[in-house]
């Protein structure tokens, strides 16, 4: 069984709106913050399956420069 997951977005709207957080298959997934609260960009609704941190996420480059954006912004250029 395969099961995909989706971004919900990050335009802090409902994320029906917005294609394919809004395809009822796949798990939707928002951002939450490092307070555990639905982050301020993370888009919202009946339509988002959980939450996942998301925000202020540490990662590393190729030249090894350390930089903290919020996860969902990277999966959403990816797409």
């Amino acid at each position: 069984m395969r099961v995909s997951a989706t971004a919900a977005g990050n335009d802090n709207k409902n994320a029906d709106l917005f294609s394919p957080a809004r395809a009822s298959t796949g798990v939707t997934v928002g951002a939450t913050d490092k307070h555990d609260k639905r982050a301020f960009f993370s888009n919202h609704g009946p339509r988002v399956d959980v939450y996942a941190p998301g925000d202020g996420i540490q990662s590393t480059f190729i030249n090894g420069l350390e930089v903290s954006r919020s996860f969902q912004h990277w999966s959403a250029l990816k797409n």
